[in-house]
């Protein structure tokens, strides 16, 4: 029975809680299956959990699931919840919801495309990351008349490009999800794999992994003749076919001048009437295709006849065999008569956790296969096989194996298959409890109050022969319900074998820490996480009085590692000997143990090791730890272990904290892994932060923000109520909040001006009604021409105002007035000076600053013409005719305009 952790994750990828079923107050899980699909190599998964744990509330719709199984990562949306006031029932779906809702519009290519060219169009916000493409080289056109889901266009896509498709989701090592990788494979067929890999070589059996296989076969839809008929009434009279099997005989034939294509061997074993002539004996099978290549409606109902002139075979497989799917692998029933052979594809694993007896796998695409082994060798193996075979075991219970704060109980029956068979009573169930023999018997009675915290029950199935033919275990729990945490904190000398005195209060070399919701200390030191503290070794003081001695102890074998500095007298087997002293043969400070009547170098310790080489010697899945303890610069204390295992480096530690309320303590971790670094400073709020390196990218976080840096962009999350995104790539600058998101790409600035007009190029804009280009400005006014694209600076301007201001500001008036004529005069006042500066405004206008013009208002009254002139000695400007006929004091009309330039 597998112990997977799961994540529980919020809809922003933060991790809430695990479902956990080995710690006892975790939120445990139980009944669950995991449904893994060839189609996209989708899954699903089901569980149940107890409705009274606090950590259930994160169990809800939208929230998310995660764990790694197998070397493989998972990452599920939990799609629908089900409650009541003891249990939570939960379904999760693999894939994210962009996949699974995201509507895509009709389609239809304007030429023909590649895979990843149609997945850039349909994926354009890039929710996958295409992988292996095994039909790169395929380019295809083709149309999508109506609207689909993201995930059903995508399974189209991959059915017209003859492929096969498996969605990979990558986990970052907070659990949250980094990439969905998209692997596509040619179409699975007799020479191409497709998903998963061609496991022939394993062999399946009837009665070892599968417990059953059922064959039926039937011909009420088979037909020995086909007749296809394409576009626009195509037909294949015009071809002239036959094909041959391996053995050189006609198989099929289609004659020229003839429509149909026959089954010539199918007709002979399935004649449709012994009356008839041999010729006639077919069945015929209309058939249509859409096509007017005549080769391809050829091969096309060629393809068709094969697959139904021969009887239609199902199979029916029950069992369960741990395999990828998508595998292809041999199945043997020797039961048969004559033993079946058959080649399958894995097209379905269902598994279970924490219940083996759910597991199945389902196959299909079978094919028979002929048997080369000689039937005598068959039955002898199957007998050595049967001889030795190992059952497969589970425990069921029927009150589950977690109780609470100390009460029920539950009976653990042990279940034995053979395949099928229940073998159970024919063998002896020994039961054992945390290691100690228990009782015989198919069932025991556990109650709450026979087990401390948890304990572990196990059986073994054992024989006549005294042959252990399979065994199982389960971890049986009493959790303490609860809601305020408290932090344990006790001391040992012994790495924590053992208490210190006052029952681990008084300090010691070892501080032993755990967290949970009982306020009361664990006595058991097993449940505490142990770090050294002891310091460095301080001055020696005085030496004390000499103590009574004490009286003689019982004689018996020493329990750990003695130390002394000369060989022990008494020894007995398995004797672990501390060499302390200088023993001539012997390392000191060296581990010994007595096995055979002999010391043999059990645990040596050095603090200098100089060699330039080990030879013979791997170090195989070792641990190396080491413990620290310091004091900081700022007076805080630091202890903890480093310890390199697994693939990875861990520094776990523990730093106090002196605060003017007393002292708290922060855990710090940092991992270094084979694919990136973790850091984290455990807090809350500002108090928590995160830093992730990986090989695709640097995470900075904490309960507020979060900061992404990847290999092709930069992403920065706010985490509240009200969360914004800001991603940076090659694409440009996105913007992301509640109320909408904004895109900033190189096409924003398409034809618009830069902020810096600055340049020397000599190639300027030049402005049309609807468009304004960039112009050139020049500040002198010397051009000689109008040049297209220059333009006045604000300092021509400047000049132009001097200039115009240089000249006096001109004020012109225009009107009429009447004056009255002189008697046969030619000279007749028109203004005088004062009536001239009322109508200028001015008090200096004269011949020197004013410009005064005339003309005849009324051609009609007078027909002379007039000119004008400044007379100085009447103070007046005067009209002057050079013909001098008019009455004296008769009126006439005159125009005038008037120019005065200051």
């Amino acid at each position: 029975m597998d112990n997977i952790r799961i994540a529980i994750l919020n809809a922003y990828d933060r991790v809430c809680t695990f479902l956990d079923n080995r710690p006892p107050k975790a939120l445990h899980y139980y009944d669950d299956e995991l449904h893994e699909y060839l189609k996209g190599a989708a899954n699903t998964y089901t569980f149940k959990a107890d409705a009274h744990h606090e950590d259930s509330v994160y169990l809800t719709e939208g929230n998310k699931l995660a764990f790694r199984y197998r070397n493989r990562d998972y990452y599920f949306n939990i799609m629908q919840v089900f409650r009541d006031e003891d249990v939570v029932e939960v379904e999760a779906y693999s894939l994210n919801f962009e996949l699974l809702n995201e509507q895509k519009e009709v389609y239809k290519a304007t030429g023909a495309m590649t895979f990843e060219q149609y997945l850039n169009v349909f994926d354009y916000e890039k929710v996958i990351t295409l992988g292996n493409n095994e039909v790169s080289h395929k380019s295809i056109k083709h149309e999508w008349t109506g609207t689909d889901t993201m995930l059903a266009r995508i399974f189209s896509l991959a059915s017209i490009f003859d492929a096969e498709i498996e969605f990979i989701p990558q986990l970052n090592e907070d659990y949250s999800l980094g990439r969905i990788v998209m692997n596509v494979y040619q179409e699975h067929n007799d020479n191409v794999q497709g998903i998963g890999i061609s496991r022939t070589d394993t062999v399946l059996r009837f009665g070892k992994e599968l417990s059953g296989v059922k064959r039926t076969s039937n011909i009420s839809d088979l037909y020995t003749a086909i007749r296809p008929i394409g576009r626009d009434g195509l037909t294949v009279s015009g071809l002239n076919k036959i094909e041959y099997d391996a053995d050189g005989k006609v198989e099929f034939t289609s004659p020229s001048g003839n429509r149909n294509i026959y089954a010539v061997q199918a007709r002979d074993r399935f004649p449709s009437n012994l009356m008839a002539n041999a010729n006639e004996r077919y069945i015929a099978q209309m058939w249509n295709y859409d096509t007017d290549n005549v080769n391809v409606l050829y091969a096309q109902a060629l393809a068709e006849l094969k697959r139904n002139c021969i009887p239609q075979v199902k199979y029916e497989v029950d069992g369960y065999y741990d395999t990828g799917i998508g595998d292809t692998v041999s199945i043997a029933d020797e039961g048969f008569n004559p033993p079946l052979y058959l080649e399958a594809r894995v097209t379905e694993q269902i598994r279970s956790f924490t219940d083996p007896s759910r597991n199945k796998t389902v196959f299909d695409n079978f094919k028979e296969l002929q048997s080369e082994i000689d039937p005598t060798l068959l039955a002898a193996m199957n007998k050595l096989i049967e001889s030795n075979k190992t059952y497969t075991c589970t425990i069921l219970t029927d009150n589950g194996i977690v109780f609470k704060n100390g009460q029920g109980s539950t009976a653990l029956t042990a279940s034995v298959m053979d395949g099928g068979k229940d073998v159970t009573n024919s063998l002896t169930i020994h039961w054992k409890k945390d290691g100690a023999d228990l009782s015989t018997g198919k069932s025991i009675t556990v109650n709450a109050a026979d087990i401390s915290a948890k304990a572990v029950y196990r059986y073994e199935a054992v024989d006549a022969t005294g042959g252990v033919r399979g065994a199982h275990e389960v971890t049986v729990s009493d959790l303490e319900d609860g809601k305020t945490q408290y932090l344990h904190v006790k001391y040992s000398n012994d790495g924590g074998d053992t208490f210190t005195g006052n029952n681990g209060e008084d300090p010691g070399k070892w501080m032993g820490y755990y967290v949970d919701f009982m306020q009361a200390d664990s006595d058991n030191p097993n449940m505490y996480n142990w770090v050294k503290v002891e310091g460095p070794q301080g001055t020696q003081g005085p030496q004390g009085e000499k103590g009574n001695s004490g009286g003689k102890g019982d004689k018996g074998d020493p329990m750990g590692i003695l130390e002394l500095p000369e060989e022990p007298q008494t020894k007995y087997e398995g004797m672990l000997w501390k060499n302390t002293g200088t023993v001539s043969g012997f390392t000191r400070d060296t581990v010994y143990i007595w096995e055979n009547s002999t010391w043999k170098t059990f645990q040596f310790s050095a603090k200098n090791i100089k060699a330039d080489t080990f030879e013979g010697y791997e170090f195989n899945g070792s641990i190396f730890k080491s413990e620290f303890d310091f004091i900081k610069s700022n007076g805080h204390r630091v202890v903890g272990n480093s310890q390199m295992s697994d693939g990875e480096i861990k520094i776990d530690s523990v730093e106090s904290i002196n605060l003017g309320g007393g002292t708290i303590a922060q855990l710090l971790l940092a991992v270094l892994r084979y694919n990136g670094i973790s850091i984290s400073s455990m807090g809350q709020l500002y108090g928590q932060h995160d830093t992730r390196v990986t090989d695709r990218s640097i995470e900075f976080s904490n309960a507020f923000m979060k900061t992404m840096l990847y290999d092709n962009g930069l992403s920065i999350e706010s985490i509240d109520a009200n969360p914004k995104l800001s991603v940076i790539g090659p694409g440009g600058i996105s913007l992301i909040d509640s109320s909408g998101s904004a895109n900033i790409s190189p096409s924003t600035f398409n034809g618009k001006a830069p902020t810096n007009h600055a340049s020397s190029g000599t190639g300027y804009g030049v402005g049309t009604t609807a468009n304004y280009g960039h112009v050139k400005t020049r500040n002198d006014l010397n051009a000689s021409s109008y040049v297209q694209g220059e333009a006045l600076s604000a300092y021509q301007g400047y000049l132009l105002n001097t200039k115009i201001n240089s000249l006096g500001k001109p004020i012109v008036k225009a009107g009429t007035k009447v004056i009255t004529a002189n008697n046969g005069g030619t000279s007749m006042l028109a203004f005088t000076n004062a009536q001239l500066n009322s109508l200028l405004g001015v008090n200096n206008s004269s011949n020197t600053n004013t410009v005064c013009c005339f003309c005849n208002g009324d051609a009609a009254a007078c027909g002379a013409h007039f000119a004008a002139s400044y007379v100085p000695e009447d103070g007046g400007w005067r009209v002057v005719t050079p013909k001098g006929n008019f009455t004296n004091g008769s009126p006439f009309r005159l125009n005038y305009t008037v120019t005065y330039f200051g």
